[in-house]
């Protein structure tokens, strides 16, 4: 990765302001450090808490992870485990994709460093992601070096091997983080062609990147994530509808919890920001991002389409970084100078309304409730029956509710072995012991819920005279998949027509526990 530390085109002065931009970055950020860690970061765990380099290599094989972010994460893992301090690698991650896409901005128009660091630093999606123990942190930090190194591609007189060199690390560095990342490939391809003002063919490194392709296919070989999409792939079709939401999660459009007029602000503030791309002098230094950002989601939607759905929010990371960029290098290309000065009002603006945002609540917010999960399950030395469904859902109780993996009974949803598995776990904790049963309501329950019911089915039949807790956990992915609400309001239904009489419900937005009583 280039020098973070080299010289810079502004002035003395504006490079106190960019330091503090970026100090306040970091501080920002260290405000999730202590947020609660959800379903997917319990596989992270895995990773880290592995006790051999053979469990290691298991642990990170059976999560299907491209191999850089797990051996990042492991090696700052030597210092300490604790959950702060692991989050703190995201955060550095999260500094470094501010730092890389100031370079860049500046390097393209000299007063566009501060609005690119204001943006990147301040966004609401990437602050959600800047602290969470998977990959999208270095991602993104990924992204920016690539849209660095592409520009100077672009913009060099001559042939630069380093600069060359500097994309082709950039590239090999985000598709080893994230499968998806291979998309930068033909978006790194655009810029060039669109930034360069001579020999734009010429300036592209054709075989250094036929090479960065061919590594990516032989590690996703290896990793076995072909085999995972082939076996049926979790996302849902990309239609109209998703794409809306998903771009609406993206660019941070706030949710029916936050106030009207702090959503009207904030659209408006959107609007405005999405103006300057109207308004602004045509030029290859914003033009060719923003041209990047649109070949990376439109590669992304034609692999939807295509073959198998990978439109998600997460998956959409890199094109944001892009088009964050491009809209702080069009918002210094404006004329008359009265409208550059309302454009920079608009980035300070949305800059400060982001990290409001952001430590107005959202940093302390887990993505899933696995703390109520925690607080509703028995004590540990209680005799009682703690089930998991769909199987995966164990790896939290595991991991994060002080659950040995012995003591929670895994359902999987096609039935396999579940008539076994309920008949000893019930055996174990003897006749009348209190039963309870999480249930993770997600994209793979939604796709089956007959087949879920089937499961609570077989544990009603054999429940005896036992009480019943059901614990519903709702996925993070309700907010781009609003079907999934009614998901767990049948799941729910089903539930009480099961389990019941009902003697006591609660309902948070992401959380339902039910309570049932002994059959008479």
């Amino acid at each position: 990765m280039p020098s973070l530390m080299m010289s810079s085109p502004t002035t003395n002065n504006s490079r106190g302001v960019l330091v503090a931009v970026l100090i306040a970055a970091a501080l920002v950020r260290c405000a999730g450090v202590a947020r609660a860690t959800w379903l997917d970061e319990s596989f992270t765990l895995r990773w880290v808490q592995a006790a051999t380099w053979r469990e290691w290599l298991a642990a990170v094989h059976n999560d299907h992870r491209a191999p850089a972010y797990p051996v990042l994460l492991t090696a700052w893992a030597s210092i300490s485990t604790t959950l702060p301090w692991l989050r703190l690698c995201s955060v550095a991650c999260g500094v470094a994709t501010v730092v890389l896409g100031m370079r860049w901005a500046g390097a393209a128009s000299k007063r566009a460093a501060l609005p690119a660091a204001l943006l990147v630093s301040s966004s609401p999606f990437l602050l959600r992601y800047a602290v969470e123990l998977r990959a999208y942190a270095l991602v993104g930090a990924a992204s920016a070096w690539v849209g660095l190194a592409s520009w100077r591609v672009a913009s060099s007189h001559g042939a630069r091997r380093r600069d060359t060199a500097s994309l082709l690390a950039a590239l090999l560095l985000a598709c080893l983080t994230h499968f998806t990342a291979i998309l930068l490939v033909p978006a790194a391809i655009a810029l060039v062609l669109a930034g360069a003002s001579e020999r734009r063919v010429a300036r592209v490194p054709w075989l250094g990147l036929g090479g960065v392709c061919a590594i990516w296919a032989i590690v996703v070989v290896a990793s076995n994530a072909h085999g995972v999409v082939g076996r049926g792939w979790w996302m849902p079709a990309l239609t109209p509808r998703l794409a809306w939401f998903t771009f609406a999660e993206v660019l941070g459009l706030p949710s029916s919890g936050m106030p009207a007029v702090a959503q009207i602000a904030w659209v408006t503030l959107l609007v405005a920001l999405a103006a300057v791309f109207i308004v602004a002098e045509p030029a290859r230094e914003w033009t060719a991002p923003l041209c990047a950002a649109l070949i990376y989601w439109l590669c992304l939607a034609g692999v939807s389409l295509l073959w198998e759905p990978v439109w998600w929010p997460r998956t959409m990371l890199p094109g944001l970084v892009l088009l964050l960029v491009s809209a702080a290098i069009a918002s210094t290309r404006l004329r008359p100078p009265w409208l550059t000065t309302a454009a920079a009002v608009v980035v300070a603006t949305l800059s400060l309304f982001g990290v409001v945002r952001w430590l107005g609540g959202e940093a302390r917010n887990g993505l899933e409730p696995w703390q109520q999960v925690a607080n509703n399950l028995p004590a540990p030395q209680t005799s009682s029956a703690l089930f998991a469904v769909p199987d995966y859902a164990v790896e939290p109780l595991v991991e994060l509710a002080d659950r040995g993996r012995a003591g929670v009974a895994a359902l999987r949803l096609d039935g396999r072995g579940n008539h076994d598995t309920i008949t000893a776990t019930l055996a174990r904790a003897g006749q009348g012991r209190p039963v309870t049963l999480v249930v993770r309501v997600d994209l793979t329950v939604m796709a089956s819920p007959e087949a879920l019911t089937a499961v609570l089915a077989d544990v009603a039949e054999a429940r005896g005279s036992a009480p019943v807790r059901v614990l519903l956990v709702m996925s993070p992915d309700a907010s781009v998949v609003p079907a999934l609400r009614d998901t767990r309001t049948q799941v729910g239904a089903s539930a009480v027509r099961l389990f019941g009489p009902l003697v006591e419900r609660h309902d948070e937005p992401s959380f339902t526990s039910l309570t049932f009583a002994s059959p008479r």
